[in-house]
């Protein structure tokens, strides 16, 4: 777990692409590959009793459900419009790019 809070809250989610700066903490879930199972479960069983509306970025989850919201919030839509302005070729891509 990840402390939120202090100097991260003093500026607004919509200042940069980083939207959970009103958020108390960040969980990060790590298993090895064989304990896949275990980790899905203990994700879902967390989620379930404290519900959160986002994801952190860095914490990149190739089965996150509607990664872009929840990664992005709603900084999403500005985010895409400036990928599109600087990045029209998608030079920058990886499987969860914006």
């Amino acid at each position: 777990m990840d402390a939120f809070g202090g100097a991260m809250r003093r500026t607004r989610p919509g200042d940069t692409a980083f939207p959970h700066r009103e958020a108390l903490f960040c969980v990060q879930y790590l298993a090895d590959t064989g304990d896949r199972d275990w980790l899905r479960g203990t994700h879902d069983a967390v989620g379930r009793r404290l519900p959160g509306a986002g994801a952190y970025v860095n914490y990149i989850d190739p089965e996150l459900a509607d990664w872009r919201r929840a990664y992005y919030g709603a900084n999403l839509d500005r985010l895409a419009r400036i990928r599109a302005t600087y990045d029209p070729n998608r030079l920058l891509r990886f499987p969860q790019a914006l």
